[in-house]
């Protein structure tokens, strides 16, 4: 009798560690479905999902003479407010849209890049272009820009200089009270005039 009921006694022993184990192995396969489901469902927000727009069109830049057309992003905006910023800051409302104005001769003309980030850090042409990740644009600034954007180049399309101090080449114009001066090279004006008239 008595090892009849160690007998049993062992085999609801057995019975329920088989139960522990059974609950345990189903207990796990829900978990795994589970992280299977979450998974799946990460997948498909991940598939829907709309990555951030970067640089967005903000404008049509049209020059005046109507031969080119760019389409300005926000981040050539805020580029070129950078530069102002840097090569005109203080100086007159009109040498700041000036400095805009040469960037979009330069653009034009192709010989500087294709894009308004090509003809800024072309090399060794915008000294300042290493520090415009650093800068801080004023409204001033942005005015400047959105002027130009608005209503086009400010200067002729053949002046592709400027400096402080003193003219480079063919002086074009310093405006009072500023010191920085504008200057083109004489193919530059034969070349772009000679355009107009295509």
């Amino acid at each position: 009798m008595k090892k009849f009921i160690i007998r049993n006694i062992f085999i609801w022993v057995l019975l329920l560690m088989n139960i522990i184990s059974l609950v345990f192995m189903v207990a796990a396969i829900v978990k795994s479905n589970n992280v299977e489901r979450e998974i799946e469902i990460i997948e498909k927000i991940i598939e829907k999902e709309v990555p951030v727009e970067v640089e967005k069109e903000i404008i049509e830049y049209r020059d005046i003479s109507e031969l080119y057309e760019y389409k300005v992003t926000s981040v050539e905006r805020e580029l070129l407010a950078r530069l102002v910023y840097r090569e005109a800051r203080g100086e007159s409302f009109d040498t700041q849209t000036g400095v805009v104005s040469v960037v979009f001769n330069r653009l034009f003309d192709g010989y500087w890049g294709h894009t308004i980030n090509e003809v800024i850090y072309a090399a060794g042409q915008f000294s300042v272009a290493k520090s415009l990740p650093n800068t801080t644009p004023t409204e001033a600034c942005y005015r400047a820009v959105d002027y130009v954007l608005q209503y086009g180049a400010t200067i002729p399309n053949y002046v592709m200089y400027f400096r402080a101090g003193n003219f480079k080449y063919i002086p074009y114009i310093c405006y009072e009270g500023d010191n920085t001066y504008f200057s083109f090279q004489e193919r530059d004006m034969l070349k772009h005039i000679g355009n107009k008239g295509d």
